[in-house]
């Protein structure tokens, strides 16, 4: 199911940005001219959807795929968060799929899933 995204998905993480929930972030380390051993670290807002985000030292990376950061996103909106804080992250506005530039809608994302997971528990 998660394949098709490899394709669909641009990596521009648009949804992520204009998503109310999402809490992505990634470090920066800024150095000032004036003194170049102080700076500060700063945590910035980032996007899990977004090429090079789950790299790690060593060149390791934990979601290489668009398919892969996809099924992350969906999975932690509608069932990894929910296990912890009883609801669901997505609030339902629609703004995900109003921004994406190859028209791929985050609710068909949970309706496939939920139909896949209904396929799997009949049989």
């Amino acid at each position: 199911m998660w394949n098709e995204y490899d394709n669909r998905c641009i990596n521009c993480g648009r949804c992520n940005f204009v998503c109310p929930t999402c809490t992505c972030f990634t470090m920066q380390d800024l150095y000032y001219s004036e003194n170049g051993k102080v700076g500060e670290r700063r945590r910035v807002w980032a996007s899990c959807m977004v090429d090079g985000f789950t790299d790690v030292a060593g060149g390791g990376s934990y979601r290489q795929k668009n398919g892969q950061r996809m099924r992350f996103k969906v999975l932690h909106k509608v069932l990894d968060y929910k296990q912890r804080n009883g609801y669901h992250m997505c609030v339902g506005c629609g703004r995900c799929d109003d921004i994406c530039p190859e028209y791929i809608s985050f609710s068909n994302c949970i309706n496939k899933l939920q139909n896949a997971m209904t396929e799997v528990t009949e049989q």
